[in-house]
């Protein structure tokens, strides 16, 4: 009797013919970009998505982080259906580690539209957040696998143009959806700015996907680049080498980096639990007043 596994399309392994060629893989130190096996994958992965640049990672939840990171920007929202893998999947990592906070939207069976995705966009107004990027997942993992069909990809994606967002796209099933669609996966990763595709879901690899790019903004071994300053010609951040990136947004939106909050807070001292008017004295008291440690 034939027994077929359909928990999850991450249980299939490896043909015989994949192992062997596995055992048969030249192989080099990719920390330096000669593994000439991966280089070939990451070239495969442009070519696919017709992306300018790729880079293989050890899981999809990293191939979303890493986008987001990038293109996010620390103290800003990232828009996503509610029920979206980066929501409810990946260890709140978009926040915790990339500084992005996802919000969920509402959306029909796991698909997007212009008008409400607009119902989260939020004034330009210093004290709030900022919506940066838009994410979509296709298909959809938690509604069924459900999948976009270009139209319907093309018109959220000419929205986040029109208001200034980069859009991510967790393709994690996205040869699922070509198959379905007849939408190639290159015509798909045209629309958006950044891609991740998986390896391991349904076809058959041990592990790993690949994140794709328009332009070389994703982060490279020694001596082959960094972060790029730009995503399809938008800027984002590109933090100098050893540092922490500040909370600068990225889609050209200025925001106030951590030296000017300094700046601006080391202006105002804390002089203890009672008010005291400028020239005047402390008064019964036996000692000056406690003094609160400034902001650091």
């Amino acid at each position: 009797m034939n027994i077929f596994d359909l928990r999850s399309d991450t249980v299939t392994l490896p043909s015989g013919e994949m192992r062997k060629a596995m055992a048969k893989a030249e192989v080099g130190d990719d920390v330096y970009g000669e593994d000439p096996t991966v280089n070939k994958l990451q070239e495969l992965a442009c070519k696919i998505t017709g992306k300018r640049d790729a880079l293989f990672i050890p899981s999809g939840s990293m191939g979303n982080l890493i986008p987001l990171f990038i293109n996010g920007g620390r103290g800003n929202e990232v828009l996503a259906q509610k029920n979206s893998h980066i929501l409810h999947y990946e260890l709140a990592s978009s926040a915790a580690l990339a500084g992005v906070l996802p919000v969920a939207v509402e959306g029909e069976r796991g698909i997007l539209n212009p008008e409400l995705l607009a119902r989260h966009l939020r004034p330009d107004v210093y004290h709030m957040p900022r919506v940066t990027m838009i994410q979509l997942e296709n298909t959809h993992n938690l509604e069924g696998g459900t999948c976009y069909s270009y139209d319907e990809m093309k018109d959220v994606c000419d929205f986040a143009s029109k208001n200034n967002l980069l859009v991510h796209l967790d393709g994690a099933r996205l040869f699922n959806a070509a198959v379905a669609t007849g939408t190639s996966v290159k015509k798909y990763s045209s629309l958006v700015d950044t891609v991740t595709i998986c390896l391991s879901k349904g076809l058959g690899a041990p592990v790993g996907p690949c994140s794709a790019a328009a332009t070389s903004s994703l982060p490279r071994p020694a001596g082959s680049g960094s972060f790029s300053a730009q995503v399809c010609g938008r800027p984002v951040f590109s933090p100098p080498q050893g540092s922490m990136p500040s909370p600068v947004m990225s889609s050209g939106l200025e925001r106030t980096t951590i030296t000017q909050r300094k700046s601006r807070r080391s202006s105002i001292r804390l002089s203890g639990p009672r008010s005291i008017s400028p020239g005047s004295k402390p008064t019964s008291s036996t000692s000056p007043p406690e003094r609160l440690p400034p902001v650091r």
